[in-house]
């Protein structure tokens, strides 16, 4: 069984689930969200041990896992189109390679978090892709991605690390 291989070796408690809920009450008291993605469960164990709140499985997983060139375009009108979402009933929004001013507009203008990479500090949380802050990502690397395993002694302390500087 998957999930008897998945739990702690330990017999430690397993963290209580996040919730759309529970991500607005940390938007509200303005408790950052950290999301990486993750494409497995082995990963996905060990994101939520090191206390990772989401894990995305995007369209990364094309370019970092198999090679592809490229990933969809974001809509053109981002202002507008956030506020829609919002008013369709949408729980999060992630907001990617957008200058780090209208990162915080957007965020500023809605209620809901707003989960941003490359797209400034003042969202409500950040995502990364994983294998990119591990470094083990071959491809060429955005100016905003750090490599979280530089003086870590493994993927435990490097996801830590990324929790304790998004927090």
């Amino acid at each position: 069984q998957m999930s008897a291989y998945l739990q702690e070796q330990d017999g430690s408690a397993k963290r209580s689930p996040v919730t759309v809920t529970s991500l607005l009450a940390q938007r509200a008291r303005g408790d950052k969200i950290t999301m990486l993605t993750c494409y497995d469960a082995s990963f996905s164990a060990l994101l939520d041990r090191c206390g990772v709140d989401v894990m995305l499985v995007g369209d990364s997983l094309g370019m970092v896992c198999q090679g592809q060139s490229t990933t969809l375009e974001a809509a053109a009108v981002l202002r507008r189109d956030a506020l829609a979402l919002q008013a369709a009933g949408a729980a999060l929004l992630v907001l990617e390679a957008i200058p780090a001013a209208l990162g915080k507009e957007v965020t500023e203008a809605l209620t809901l978090p707003t989960i941003g990479i490359g797209a400034g500090p003042d969202c409500s949380g950040q995502v990364r892709v994983l294998h990119e802050m591990l470094d083990v990502f071959p491809g060429r690397k955005l100016r905003f991605v750090k490599n979280f395993m530089a003086g870590q002694s493994g993927i435990q302390g490097a996801v830590s690390a990324y929790v304790a500087a998004v927090r």
